[in-house]
């Protein structure tokens, strides 16, 4: 939600509303912080420079992240002694064993080489099961890509990313052909399933996350401008005849 508030605040024909846009986002970015989830406030920040990088030349987007970030700091100092316990029973929770790599990821480790990829292994092609049931150690593969791996083989494997190479091609489309919302919708579809692709290597965020909320409705907006522009279109010609 807080990138594509991000998104909108570039559309021209949404400037009367950037107060609201803006309020909105700071209330999202709050309930965030307050989640203490590292890995979202870092997905967050990826997304938001994939949308600057995609969308605006490099002086301006760097002028943009600067000044963002010069108030994420300036916000994060001043909420330190708030989120300071927070923050410590996190780090020690995650490093507390001594060890280089966070605990949750050691144990994605454990998951993946000891429960699911023996069975891999032996049903490489079509997948063991389309459920993981009570048999097993452990419910979730932690991982999209061990999980269509797991129900469906190589075959869901390929399925899977031959559909991200559409997307982000139809996205791309839109990015050169769309109006200024239409525009900014698809590159925060892009920049939204270009990092999700890259978390789904240890979180099943196509499946089981909210995010995955977010990006069919920023594909949704942007097909809407898809059919505006062509409802147009047709208009035009009609007229011309």
């Amino acid at each position: 939600g807080i990138a594509t508030g991000w998104a909108a605040l570039q559309v021209p024909e949404l400037a009367q509303r950037r107060m609201v846009i803006g309020g909105a986002m700071v209330f999202a970015a709050l309930c965030l912080l307050a989640s203490g989830s590292f890995a979202g406030i870092a997905g967050l920040l990826v997304t938001i420079v994939l949308i600057e990088r995609l969308s605006s030349p490099l002086h301006q987007s760097l002028k943009r992240l600067l000044i963002a970030g010069s108030l994420v700091v300036a916000g994060f100092l001043l909420a330190l002694p708030v989120i300071w316990p927070v923050i410590a029973g996190r780090l020690e929770y995650q490093f507390s064993d001594g060890n280089l790599l966070p605990q949750t990821f050691v144990y994605r480790i454990w998951i993946w080489r000891d429960v699911f990829w023996p069975e891999i292994v032996q049903h490489p092609l079509f997948g063991t099961s389309l459920e993981i049931g009570p048999n097993y150690r452990w419910l979730f593969a932690e991982s999209h890509y061990i999980s269509l791996l797991f129900r469906f083989g190589v075959i869901g494997l390929a399925a899977h990313l031959c559909w991200v190479g559409l997307m982000l091609a139809w996205l791309y489309r839109r990015v050169q052909r769309g109006d200024p919302f239409t525009r900014m919708m698809a590159v925060a579809g892009m920049a939204s399933l270009i990092y999700l692709s890259f978390a789904a290597f240890t979180n099943e965020v196509f499946l089981f996350t909210g995010s995955i909320d977010y990006l069919w409705i920023l594909f949704a907006l942007a097909a809407n401008g898809s059919l505006h522009d062509r409802d147009q279109t047709a208009n035009e010609h009609e007229q011309e005849l």
